[in-house]
Formats: structure tokens, sequence, C-alpha cells
């Protein structure tokens, strides 16, 4: 049997409270939906993210990756994102703790 590393790409963030990101993902191929049922997990890209991968099970019902921040909230991430916070050097810096839309946040085994 021959086992294939599929990427979970993020679709969309969801900051959920003041210590939870939750990645809406999508398969880096096209899957039949019932080889859906994985746990997913993370690639050595992890080590320089400050971001612990919470337990979950992908299935096609739940195309969700989600992690809690280790050092600062969600918040500031959000603010990051949507641009409230501004002229802050450390900006630039922490964006790159996070995954953004369109990098892949895990992997699935098939």
């Amino acid at each position: 049997m021959i086992t294939q590393k599929i990427g979970l790409i993020a679709t969309h963030i969801i900051f959920n409270n003041r210590y939870t990101l939750t990645y809406k993902v999508k398969t880096s191929r096209v899957i039949n939906e019932l080889e859906l049922n994985h746990v997913p997990f993370c690639g050595n890209d992890i080590k320089g993210k400050e971001l612990i991968l919470l337990p979950t099970l992908i299935t096609k019902d739940n195309l969700e990756v989600s992690f809690t921040c280790s050092n600062v909230s969600p918040t500031f991430y959000q603010g990051i994102l949507n641009g409230s916070l501004h002229n802050i050097d450390e900006l630039k810096v922490e964006i790159d703790n996070i995954y953004l839309i369109d990098e892949i946040v895990g992997y699935i085994l098939l």
C-alpha cells in the first residue's frame, strides 16, 4: 500500500477566542470524500511558528484545522490581518508566526 501525504491549504482564518485560530482548509488535490477521515499533522515548518496543533479529525463535514497560539493572542494576529494595527515594526516578525491564506497548515496521509 502506497501512502500519500496530502496538504491542507488554508482558505479562511477564524479567530475563535483569546487563544485559538481555526483554518478552514481544502486538500491540495481532489480526493474522494469517503477517504476523508484522518487526523492532521504538521510539517517541519511548524517549529518556526508560534502555534500548537489541536487534536481534530478531518472529514467531509469538518474541513478545519485548529491551533492554540503559544505566545500572543489571536486578536493580535487578527489586528495584523485586518489592518487595524499600524506602524509597528514587530508586525513583520509576528505575521511569520502564523499560517496565512493559501499556505499549507497541515497534512493528512491517504
